[in-house]
């Protein structure tokens, strides 16, 4: 019993660590798909912002704004306006399309809202002149994009409800004498990038996603339960992480919540390489070109991963465990009396064997391989004269009679052996 035990418990330590091993690879090989599948969220930014720049350098072109120092007669400014009424239908992720001249004040707008396009009248037309992004545009040398940060809509100095998140773009004109004359604004509805993030991130129970802005505050969180989400601002929530992120752009960090996967990116940087590329001499810049590490920070929470899944695991299921341990229990202690109840019939078995030959009114003789004799019972003692310790090791031909042949004795010995 004592070695049964010892084998249940070895067994059940095996068991323990196999368990163990098998779930720290699995943690692992999970972990590195979602790093590889962060990977996602900058490719969504990069091609749903591939098309604005070389819009703006289209736009930027129109003849009419180039030719008008400003000032435009009727026909021409309706010609413009349905120039970027048209832009407006082609881009559906367009909130806005302006043009607002070197004054600051919008010459023509165009909105766009739940699939309507429409030209704002000219009494609801606004002064742009104290805007940020009119200050900063203004400096700007012809072939100079400007891009802010993801931020909400704002009309007549109130933000605009329902919440539009919006990306403004914009670009310096120039009269074809070189001169300033105003700027093209184009408003991108960033809904089209979180609602596709949103998509490809579904958020469960245990696993939850979240994108940041630059200044470390949370743009949207892609979940039902945003138990983790504590203020409105992830780097006051999680301030060693934040800190983290300033020096490296891609990791994994485990807390006590579980394990995060960060990913920092700069979708800009890679739109003005590709404009770079096609539209050679070209500088992008604005609050969304700024030095810093990263413009977004994309991040996952898994709430069972490495160690907290153990547990976790554990502690789900503790029944189960229960179950399992009992049913090795039961299987070891069966297994036990079978070899007890076996042993103790194979000897009782073996005890009558050996005394049915022992008391056998015949003579028997058992030997080895070699016929080296073994074991010879009691009526071959009384028939031969011979005790036990005459004969034994010795070969049976020392008892010959000489009354059989020697073909009858390789007969005999061809037979049983």
């Amino acid at each position: 019993m004592k070695y049964l035990l010892i084998e249940l418990i070895l067994f059940i330590l095996i068991l323990y660590a196999a368990f163990f091993f098998y779930h720290q690879y699995k943690s692992q090989i999970q972990e590195a798909e979602e790093v590889k599948r962060l990977q996602l969220a900058p490719f969504i930014f990069n091609r749903n912002l591939k098309d604005i720049g070389e819009d703006l350098l289209l736009l930027a072109e129109e003849k009419m704004i180039r030719a008008s120092r400003g000032e435009f007669d009727t026909g021409n400014l309706e010609l413009l306006r349905e120039r970027l009424r048209f832009w407006g239908k082609l881009r559906r992720f367009y909130n806005q399309i302006r043009y607002i001249n070197r004054q600051g004040m919008e010459i023509i707008r165009v909105n766009r809202k739940k699939g309507r396009i429409w030209h704002v009248v000219t009494t609801e037309l606004q002064d742009k002149s104290d805007r940020y992004y009119f200050k900063q545009i203004k400096k700007l040398e012809p072939n100079e994009i400007y891009i802010s940060h993801l931020d909400l809509n704002i009309e007549e100095g109130k933000i605009v409800i329902p919440l539009e998140p919006t990306i403004r773009f914009g670009i310096p004109v120039f009269t074809s004498e070189n001169r300033f004359n105003g700027m093209i604004i184009v408003n991108y509805n960033a809904d089209y990038i979180l609602n596709e993030l949103k998509e490809n991130f579904v958020s469960t129970d245990d696993k939850t996603y979240a994108l940041i802005g630059f200044n470390g505050k949370y743009i949207r969180s892609f979940c039902g339960k945003k138990d983790w989400v504590k203020s409105e601002s992830f780097k006051n929530d999680y301030p060693a992480i934040w800190q983290k992120l300033q020096i490296s752009n891609s990791f994994q960090i485990k807390k006590k919540g579980g394990i995060f996967t960060i990913l920092a990116f700069h979708p800009y940087r890679q739109l003005y390489r590709s404009l770079s590329k096609s539209s050679g001499d070209l500088n992008i810049t604005g609050p969304g070109m700024e030095p810093i590490q990263q413009q977004f920070t994309f991040v996952s929470l898994d709430r069972q991963g490495s160690r907290f899944q153990l547990s976790r695991y554990l502690t789900h299921n503790t029944l189960l465990i229960i179950v399992l341990v009992q049913l090795i229990l039961v299987i070891f202690l069966w297994r036990g009396i079978q070899k007890r109840v076996s042993k103790t019939f194979f000897s009782a078995w073996m005890e009558s064997f050996f005394q049915g030959i022992e008391n056998n009114p015949v003579s028997i003789i058992l030997t080895d391989r070699n016929g080296s004799i073994q074991y010879v019972n009691k009526k071959f003692t009384d028939l031969s004269g011979y005790s036990f310790a005459e004969v034994s090791g010795k070969n049976p031909r020392m008892i010959k009679s000489g009354e059989m042949s020697d073909l009858a004795y390789a007969v005999l010995w061809e037979t049983i052996s």
